[in-house]
């Protein structure tokens, strides 16, 4: 055999073992893919946290005691999704400020809170249970509609409407328990286990303060509930609540990547789309590699964006302002499915922010109905009433207060960072959060 032909030997042989040994290749570094990815999980489950379809679904309530029964009963009372005239209507009525000349805006959403009278009557049965937990299939994430959680949403703000009704109507009293109210249905979300439930919570939030500041201005508050308002407001606390939706959404994940490794993903999720990898991919023989691969860069991209939910939005904004995760090639499910962990961070501050300034702006209406005029700064409110100034969590320091004619001007910075002289983000944009009293 000449020279040539050993060559061809050679070569025919190294491309017969590298063919034999790519599969052991491959399945070496998918078993330790594996290993990594089952280290991780049980890591996720010392420390007490939801890695499951029965963590998320938690320990079973009885219905006697369980708000979430009574809510779905309420839920069949609200408006069919094609009903856009009244979601659109209660939206528009949140901006009470553009709207209250109106006196038709006026005239619909009294009929509208007539029609629903049932749906909120069931809602304060519902919060007033000592636990809640929607009935949700965790074990087919893909399949499950947060529909429970716009439903509630949408309560809110039917409460946050009658608030403001029958503090238009005189009848005070009424209106701080439709204030009370919604903080309850916000409180009805706290053991839920998505980040759906904790953005609905956030709005309800906002709804509740919104509520109170409108009732101020058509009913006037007096001092006595005043206090009695910024005590339901201080018993809030959101401080872990970024951190445990975080911890949720990633359990979705792991049930999401058990899913696709077993086959049993919904014929949508796979085949709807020709060009879909992830339905493509299940059956070849380096894919558990690459979704083992996948599931470690999730894995480790939720721990990040979890152990991040501990600090104030402020101060990781200033380090990763603008910055999202940048998948490596193979992360084809966690592309999709990573969240975007800072918009949960900076919403929750934007909770906290209106509970704060809430409750100060309380404290000014309480002040002013004391003194007959508004104090010249925060320490005088501090000092003269003994009311509980709490800083901006977007800056740290006190809000920026000042008085503007016969009335004042409050804001937070808002996610921006930048004090932006009262330009409102009411609307969800990214300026100062403001409260303001022309008298």
């Amino acid at each position: 055999m000449g020279r040539w032909g050993k060559c061809i030997v050679i070569a025919a042989v190294l491309v017969i073992l590298g063919t034999l040994a790519l599969p052991i290749v491959y399945l070496v570094r998918y078993a330790g893919r594996s290993g990594e990815v089952r280290r991780e999980i049980a890591r996720i489950e010392s420390e007490g946290m939801p890695a499951s379809a029965a963590d998320l679904a938690g320990k079973p309530i009885p219905d006697s005691e369980n708000g979430a029964v009574l809510y779905e009963k309420a839920f069949k009372y609200l408006p069919a999704p094609g009903a856009r005239h009244d979601q659109f209507m209660m939206r528009r009525f949140r901006s009470f400020h553009d709207n209250w000349e109106d006196p038709e805006m006026w005239r619909q959403v009294r009929t509208a809170l007539a029609r629903y009278s049932k749906a909120l009557e069931l809602a304060e049965q519902a919060a007033a249970k000592p636990k809640c937990r929607f009935r949700i299939e965790w074990a087919k994430p893909l399949d499950y509609s947060d529909s429970q959680y716009m439903h509630l949403r949408y309560l809110c703000r039917l409460a946050t409407a009658r608030a403001v009704m029958h503090a238009k109507d005189g009848n005070m009293d009424q209106a701080v328990e439709s204030i009370k109210l919604i903080l309850r249905m916000s409180e009805s979300m706290k053991d839920e286990p998505s980040l759906a439930s904790r953005m609905v919570r956030y709005g309800a939030i906002q709804n509740a303060t919104d509520a109170v500041e409108a009732v101020a201005l058509y009913g006037g508050i007096d001092e006595t509930r005043a206090r009695r308002l910024c005590e339901l407001l201080a018993a809030v606390d959101l401080r872990d609540s970024a951190a445990k939706g975080l911890a949720g959404e990633r359990a979705v994940g792991i049930v999401i990547y058990d899913r696709i490794r077993s086959g049993r993903m919904p014929k949508w999720a796979s085949d709807r789309d020709p060009d879909d990898i992830v339905g493509r991919m299940r059956g070849i023989l380096p894919s558990g590699w690459v979704l083992g691969s996948d599931e470690i860069y999730y894995l480790k991209q939720m721990r990040k964006q979890i152990d991040a939910a501990a600090c104030p939005y402020r101060e990781l904004a200033p380090r990763i302002r603008g910055a999202q995760p940048d998948p490596p090639r193979f992360a084809i499910v966690s592309a999709v499915i990573v969240p975007w962990g800072m918009r949960a961070i900076s919403t929750r501050d934007r909770a906290i922010a209106r509970l704060a300034g809430g409750r100060i702006f309380l404290g000014l209406v309480a002040y002013h109905s004391r003194y007959g005029a508004y104090p010249r700064t925060l320490e005088q409110l501090r000092s003269r009433l003994g009311w509980r100034v709490a800083p901006d969590p977007f800056s740290g320091k006190d809000f920026v207060y000042r008085r503007k004619g016969a009335g004042f001007l409050l804001y937070s910075l808002g996610e921006d960072l930048r004090d932006g002289g009262g330009l409102d983000a009411r609307m969800g944009g990214m300026g100062d959060i403001v409260w303001t009293r022309d008298r």
